[in-house]
């Protein structure tokens, strides 16, 4: 006699089939979550953001590597990144953050001398 499964209910510790003769058969869950890889700095996951990582234990979502690089830019620091083959759309948005920074100092020093 074949029993057909009506309902499979599961939480973290077991998994419970119901029968369609209304039996109950309680699995223990012994496989491993999959691991979902999230920013190590705003943990956001992967299904909603882009990541990258050199060593595949850390990873940084573009939108973290433009703050750090804008937080970075902003006071100063002199940044050398080759990230237009692997990331174009980041490599266009800190040329656009470079030029942006440029013309507000550009700014800054032409309000410096008229005053």
């Amino acid at each position: 006699m074949t029993k057909q499964i009506v309902n499979v209910k599961r939480d973290y510790t077991y998994t419970v089939l119901e029968f369609n003769d209304g039996s109950l058969l309680p699995l223990l869950n012994v496989q491993a979550k999959p691991e979902i890889k999230t920013c190590s700095f705003c943990h956001r996951p992967e299904n909603m953001v882009t990541l990258c990582t050199l060593d595949g234990q850390t990873f940084i979502c573009k939108d973290c590597v433009m703050k750090f690089l804008e937080f970075f830019v902003q006071n100063g620091e002199t940044i050398e990144l080759n990230v237009d083959n692997a990331m174009p759309q980041v490599a266009e948005q800190l040329k656009n953050l470079l030029k942006k920074n440029s013309e507000n100092n550009l700014e800054d020093k032409s309000e410096d001398n008229n005053e």
